[in-house]
């Protein structure tokens, strides 16, 4: 079931993902890479399949990081210039301060690829996170 998930999310199959997630599939099983189901989606541009998986999401799922660069959802979107997939994973709980194993944070990832919009979004976001939780839920 680990599989078909991680299939159906990449692709973007939101009837599959949500038969699965119905019939008790794990969101938090990850490939052989550390990728879970949300990073699959968010790595293909499947906003759909990124919706469908928020609406079952444990909070751990929003903090996973995948094995090589220990990214989460939010630092693949933000490397890929997804905004409205920033945003749905900010409104969902993401940790937009959040560093990777390189020490960037999502902001600095879309500055990377030249989204000075994603870019501005993220800063704020940010720093609002920052302003109402503190900096002792920015995990590194």
């Amino acid at each position: 079931m680990t599989a078909a998930l991680l299939s159906a999310s990449r692709d973007g199959n939101t009837h599959h993902i949500n038969g699965l997630l119905e019939a008790g599939a794990n969101l938090l099983t990850v490939d052989e890479q550390g990728r879970s189901a949300l990073h699959l989606a968010v790595k293909f541009g499947c906003e759909d399949a990124v919706c469908a998986l928020l609406k079952r999401a444990p909070p751990e799922l929003l903090e996973l990081r995948e094995y090589k660069k220990g990214q989460t959802a939010l630092h693949k979107a933000a490397a890929s210039g997804r905004q409205k997939i920033c945003q749905l994973l900010v409104q969902a709980g993401a940790c937009p301060a959040v560093r990777d194993a390189n020490g960037k944070r999502p902001k600095r990832l879309a500055c990377d690829v030249n989204d000075r919009q994603l870019a501005h979004y993220l800063q704020r976001e940010e720093l609002l996170f920052l302003i109402s939780h503190g900096s002792d839920r920015v995990t590194v």
